[in-house]
């Protein structure tokens, strides 16, 4: 799913051996927000998007953005919209070999969005069908 178009472009990053290998499926890195886009909006809607797609949702924060991975994950679990499910910390080593500190933070979906989606699918449900 791609992201919003507002988004910086993401990094590359390749994890340590030792660290083992993300899931790129369920995997979002979160790139330094520039000084033009100081809100974090783009990256909570995308998260929120695809967890209403998916159980769960990888969050890959890479220096120097770990601040705003931080935040844009606080932002979610005070809404509802996602909870902490695993939160680990890791180095990857960036394409000029350099190591890159890392949090590695899976959500998974939240009360808010829980019941957003229960109620998608009642409304869904009680409609009546079409001959």
């Amino acid at each position: 799913m791609p992201g919003p178009s507002s988004l910086p472009p993401v990094p590359v990053a390749k994890p340590l051996p030792l660290n083992g290998v993300p899931d790129p499926e369920r995997q979002i890195i979160v790139a330094s927000v520039g000084p033009d886009d100081p809100e974090l909006s783009g990256y909570t809607e995308w998260i929120a998007s695809s967890l209403r797609e998916f159980d769960e949702v990888e969050i890959v924060g890479v220096d120097p953005a770990l601040a705003n991975c931080v935040s844009v994950i606080l932002i979610l679990e005070n809404s509802g919209i996602a909870t902490r499910h695993e939160l680990d910390t890791t180095t990857f080593q960036a394409p000029d070999k350099s190591p890159k500190s890392c949090i590695k933070v899976t959500v998974r979906r939240g009360p808010a969005l829980v019941q957003e989606l229960e109620q998608k699918q009642r409304i869904k449900l009680s409609k009546p069908k079409s001959a």
